[in-house]
């Protein structure tokens, strides 16, 4: 029993000794490098790494308590234990897996902790999710094609075949060209371009 007394007093000891070693944290400044970003377009399934570059600028240590992305397809291999020592940058990466969105995507990372003014840092990132196709050429790709064709004939038509509904700077280059030429003036290219 003695034995028991002994050890019990012993743990309690400790217990009080290791109470008493933790200190408060206070709040902190943070900078993050670029924390609102804009990615090119992906293809739908490809992956996106982002570094993200936390600098503590205040006095206490940054603690960070949790991570929480705004979608389940935004992982990190870092802990939400995360301590940031004043001065000090650490960064953090995070990939993005594109499978499960098409179109804009607008997404947040928020990181919690001691930060000031209201306790969490927001990363804000968007991009545009493109679907695979076969060959869906864009405008871009049409033009260059038709521009090509048109170099090798020596001669200009539009790129939607012999219909033109845009103008162009070199209608304006002529002193005769008015407001009211102008339809008659495409008219008359785009006929004289269905006759070739």
């Amino acid at each position: 029993m003695k034995m028991n007394a002994k050890i019990l007093l012993l743990l309690l000891f400790f217990v009080a000794l290791l109470s008493g070693c933790a200190r408060k944290v206070g709040p902190t400044e943070v900078t993050v490098v670029d924390s609102v970003r804009h990615y090119r377009p992906l293809l739908l399934g490809e992956e996106l790494t982002m570094h993200y570059d936390v600098t503590n600028v205040g006095k206490e240590p940054l603690v960070v308590n949790d991570i929480q992305p705004s979608c389940g397809c935004i992982l990190t291999n870092m802990s939400s234990n995360l301590i940031i020592l004043p001065g000090e940058t650490k960064r953090l990466v995070f990939t993005y897996n594109s499978s499960g969105n098409t179109g804009y995507v607008k997404h947040t990372i928020r990181i919690y902790g001691n930060v000031l003014p209201k306790g969490e840092i927001d990363l804000v990132f968007d991009i545009n999710i493109m679907p695979p196709s076969a060959d869906t050429p864009d405008y871009e790709e049409l033009y260059n094609r038709q521009l090509e064709k048109d170099k090798a004939k020596g001669g200009k038509d539009a790129v939607d075949g012999n219909h033109v509904d845009y103008y162009t700077d070199e209608v304006f280059e002529d002193d005769n060209v008015n407001e009211n030429t102008i339809g008659k003036t495409l008219r008359e290219k785009a006929n004289a371009a269905a006759r070739k």
